[in-house]
């Protein structure tokens, strides 16, 4: 996948959103509809762009919000009139889902194992895609990637599992880049660096902070085998993870 062609689709669709809007205002129908069918058909190329990566480095901010709204199902002003309409505009049916011709097409590039791809591909199309503005370390692009795989091969618990090393890993790194580790891990400050508490500490504070440690913590009982998850807890709880980090690395300015 092109990153300069994913931006200029993030870019495009934001301008068509916005025109969009300016459309309805000034009660321009046959404008509209016209709007609607292009913003439609670039929604749509993301979405499929977005399946083929775990990780995704996007320096130009504009474009990585919109990425990380898409990966996170949020809705845009367009979508709401979509909805309003009842009705697809680009002969794809439901938006929310990939059709069979999109999924053979996705299948033959991303599938390699065991499963369907027919299953591989609906369960990757319903999670998150970390999209960050700095280049972060090859650990964390491995654990994302591969809680992604458990997902769409069904492997829930292990999805539980890697979103709490997602978390840890995300935290050292930031704590790296703001001089409180050190590149080995050992702190340069006073703390126990294998504690997450006083890690998560120095990088986080408030409702933000016991947001993070409820979430962390959440993972111990799958952890330490005291229980099974769900596939919807699963992907609540990655969606969940993968905001967190996106959070972190912003609200300490990267």
């Amino acid at each position: 996948m092109n990153d300069d062609e994913l931006v200029n689709n993030a870019l495009e669709l934001k301008r068509l959103d916005q025109s969009v809007v300016k459309a309805v205002v000034d009660c321009e129908i046959d404008k509209l509809l016209v709007l609607l069918q292009d913003f439609t058909r670039v929604r749509r190329k993301i979405q499929i762009q977005l399946v083929e990566s775990a990780t995704i480095e996007i320096h130009e901010q504009h474009a990585c919000r919109i990425l990380q709204k898409i990966s996170a199902g949020l809705k845009f002003h367009s979508d709401d009139i979509i909805a309003i309409l009842k009705t697809p505009l680009d002969g794809t049916g439901n938006i929310e889902d990939l059709t069979d011709e999109e999924i053979d097409e996705l299948g033959s590039r991303l599938f390699y194992s065991w499963i369907s791809h027919y299953e591989y591909i609906r369960n990757l199309f319903k999670i998150n895609t970390l999209i960050i503005g700095v280049k972060i370390p090859e650990n964390l692009i491995t654990y994302v990637t591969e809680a992604r795989n458990c997902f769409s091969f069904e492997q829930y618990n292990a999805v539980i599992a890697l979103s709490r090393a997602i978390i840890e890993a995300a935290a050292k790194d930031i704590c790296f880049r703001l001089n409180y580790l050190d590149s080995d891990g050992s702190a340069l400050i006073s703390i126990d660096p294998t504690v997450f508490n006083q890690i998560l500490r120095l990088i986080a504070s408030g409702p933000f902070k016991r947001k993070v440690t409820k979430l962390y913590y959440r993972a111990c009982p799958v952890v330490h085998g005291d229980r099974i998850v769900s596939d919807s807890e699963a992907a609540r709880v990655f969606r969940l993870t993968i905001e967190i980090v996106q959070d972190l690395y912003l609200k300490n300015g990267f």
